[in-house]
């Protein structure tokens, strides 16, 4: 789910580039922004509620208070998603997903899920592209025609600026994540519980073998 609502949000994102070409399509501007930041801003919840899961902090659990612990990150960040996704405030999305995405690396270091070096450097990849976009914004984006970009520190920011260079590390941390979650979920051939396994099908089917 996390992947899927990053797609669709960037995917919004990406239509809404092509076909707004002027400052005067403020509805279909709002219109792409909002939906973009509403998947975008969910995806940034749904990871970290799956690394919630990895304390045992989940909404199936046995304790009261993890659950509450659960649903209430879930429900507090989604009322923070929906309102910037209504009123078209994307600084709320960066800032939930700025959080989000460093409390997913922390997480991943404490608990140390397989893999959890490769989890933790993806998520912080995806904390770094917001913070590129934040930081390099001001000096990068459209405030920076009136100094002729003196103080942006890329080569070209006419060609390729801050958001970009956002785009590009935001990539990265999403292959990084995506290579850790595919090789956690594919058992290594070669680990002792893999070895047990195989063992042990060959024997039950032995068993249930009916004789000639």
């Amino acid at each position: 789910p996390f992947f899927l609502c990053v797609a669709v949000g960037f995917f919004v994102a990406g239509i809404g580039h092509i076909i707004i070409q002027s400052q005067e399509q403020e509805l279909a501007k709002s219109i792409t922004e909002g939906i973009s930041a509403l998947f975008v801003g969910s995806s940034t919840v749904l990871l970290v509620l799956s690394a919630e899961e990895l304390l045992g902090v989940s909404r199936t659990g046995p304790k009261k208070w993890k659950k509450a612990v659960w649903w209430s990150t879930g429900v507090v960040s989604m009322i923070v998603v929906v309102y910037a996704s209504v009123v078209v405030e994307l600084l709320y999305i960066s800032i939930l997903g700025m959080v989000g995405y460093l409390v997913t690396a922390i997480i991943c270091i404490v608990a140390r899920p397989d893999l959890w070096y490769v989890k933790a450097i993806g998520a912080a990849l995806l904390l770094a592209g917001f913070l590129v976009q934040a930081f390099l914004r001001g000096r990068c984006g459209d405030a920076g025609y009136q100094d002729c970009f003196r103080e942006c520190p890329l080569p070209n920011p006419t060609v390729f600026n801050h958001n970009g260079l956002f785009h590009i590390v935001y990539m990265i941390g999403l292959m990084v994540l995506a290579v850790a979650e595919d090789r956690s979920r594919t058992p290594d051939p070669t680990s002792p519980d893999a070895k047990a396994s195989a063992e042990i099908i060959p024997n039950q089917d032995e068993e249930n073998r009916t004789p000639e």
